[in-house]
This record gives C-alpha cells, structure tokens and sequence, in this order.
C-alpha cells in the first residue's frame, strides 16, 4: 500500500529534490506561510514539517496548476539552462496522464 502522501514524482519534468536544490523555493514556501499568518492568524514559519508541507504541495501546484506561477515567481538557482528549461516545463495534461498510466 503506497504512502498517502508520497508524490508520484516521475509525473514531472524535475524530482522534488532536485527542484528543491536547483530552485529559490524555500523563499516561496515563506510566502505562502506569511500569506496563511496574514488569512488565519496561524504561525507556522517556525514549522520545519509545515515547511516540508507547503514545499510539496507548490511542487504539486507548480506543475499541475500552472496558474499558481503568476502569484508565486520561482526563479532558479545558476544552472545550465536545460536544466533551468526543465524546471520551468509547464507539463501538458496529456504528458502527466501517459506518465502516470506508463507506472501502473
């Protein structure tokens, strides 16, 4: 039985880890924590497992729901620019599908 919250991550152009190394996210993933400080009065920005949270589900977000790019502008670290290419893919539904059908 697989983990609830494990990430397909052969679904996306890059592994989480890499877009963790390669990205400027942990910026981003202070942002949204200040956004939901400002919308709940909640703090989590000390909360490395809330960090861990936030940070996988942008990653989630960021490729399939492309429309979170506009509210939130990763910029990547210096990398070769196919890797900076590939980080950035917005994914087409059509690659995510024969991706996830290509696992089962």
């Amino acid at each position: 039985m697989r983990d609830p919250g494990e990430i397909q991550e052969s679904r996306y152009p890059v592994t989480l880890n890499t877009f963790k190394t390669m990205t400027l996210c942990l910026s981003i993933v202070n942002c949204i924590l200040e956004d939901i400080k400002s919308a709940t009065s909640l703090d989590f920005l000390n909360d490395d497992l809330m960090k861990e949270r936030v940070l996988k589900n942008f990653y989630i977000q960021f490729y399939e729901n492309p429309q979170i790019r506009n509210i939130y502008k990763l910029e990547t670290k210096p990398c070769p620019t196919f890797v900076k290419k590939k980080i950035m893919q917005v994914p087409t539904l059509e690659n995510i599908e024969a991706k996830g059908n290509f696992e089962k």
